[in-house]
């Protein structure tokens, strides 16, 4: 119960990809979740980041490659640093995982209505 109330307090119950993400979270290992989110995540935000650069001219796609790299760093920068909280602790691997499901999500979204 512990860990599960931690995770959302961290994520403020924040349901991504479909409610069944948080009953994964709720019945079975955290980690397995995250995995599983994450890789549905990701393909979201491939897909829509191959939409949006089918609409844009060269200098634009130029500038939202640029983007998308330095978000990637940006988030994995920040995951990293929140995990660090947690440094050689069980939670370490739940947390930066469950801050790149978080970031991804989010991310996705806005490369949805780019």
């Amino acid at each position: 119960m512990k860990l599960k109330l931690g995770f959302l307090l961290i994520f403020g119950g924040y349901i991504y990809g479909d409610t069944s993400y948080q009953s994964c979270l709720d019945n079975s290992p955290q980690m397995g979740c995250i995995i599983k989110e994450l890789k549905y995540q990701d393909g979201l935000l491939n897909r829509y980041y191959k939409q949006a650069m089918q609409r844009l001219d060269k200098s634009e796609q130029t500038r939202l490659r640029k983007a998308q790299r330095a978000w990637m760093k940006y988030r994995d920068s920040k995951c990293d640093a929140q995990a660090n909280e947690v440094r050689g602790g069980s939670l370490e691997g739940i947390l930066r995982g469950g801050c790149i499901v978080d970031m991804t999500t989010k991310r996705a979204e806005e490369l949805r209505v780019y």
